[in-house]
């Protein structure tokens, strides 16, 4: 009998920690899906439908092929086919337009293993960098701006540092009080 209840608990213990898994990918905001070595999508969290643009039910048995534009498809294959090539976890930047919009994603793709250390699918987890890497780009733009203005300058430009050392000198400043940057810096 007590051997019984013993695995009764087990049961017991593993489905609530099943469900709290489960509540916890379903509830995820990072995409969360899985393929089989074919790469079919066996499992797809609601993060990942939604950057789909589709529901489960038309993800479910697909590949990227059914599912994106060519060009997208076959730069996930080849991430998916390393993954499945070096048996390893991979990290990936990826950019995805789905439905005219773009998204930039770091990528984790990773072999899920039996019990006898046979891949029997992938994982691959993605978390959307998208605003991080616009706030990026806007600040290279605007850094590039203003380096555009400290060169082409008809005035002089100099600034120091909080102990007055100088840190940037233009053009400008070069011809107007005749000394070369190097000299001056």
């Amino acid at each position: 009998w007590d051997l019984v209840q013993i695995e009764a608990e087990k049961q017991f213990v593993q489905q609530e920690a099943e469900k709290k898994l489960r509540q916890f990918v379903e509830s995820a905001q990072d995409i969360i899906c899985i393929k089989d070595l074919e790469g079919r999508y066996v499992y797809a969290n609601p993060a990942t439908v939604h950057y789909i643009g589709m529901p489960r039910e038309a993800v479910i048995g697909k590949t990227d092929r059914d599912l994106f534009k060519k060009s997208l498809a076959r730069a996930m294959a080849l991430h998916d086919q390393a993954v499945l090539d070096q048996r390893r976890t991979l990290f990936f930047n990826e950019k995805m337009t789905v439905n005219g919009q773009t998204y930039h994603f770091h990528t984790v793709r990773f072999p899920i293993l039996d019990e006898q250390g046979d891949m029997t699918s992938f994982a691959i987890m993605a978390r959307d960098m998208t605003d991080e890497v616009e706030l990026q780009e806007a600040v290279r733009q605007h850094k590039e701006y203003l380096e555009n203005i400290l060169k082409h300058s008809s005035d002089m430009i100099i600034t120091t540092d909080l102990q007055g050392a100088l840190v940037t000198f233009n053009p400008a400043g070069e011809r107007l009080l005749g000394y070369s940057r190097d000299e001056l810096l």
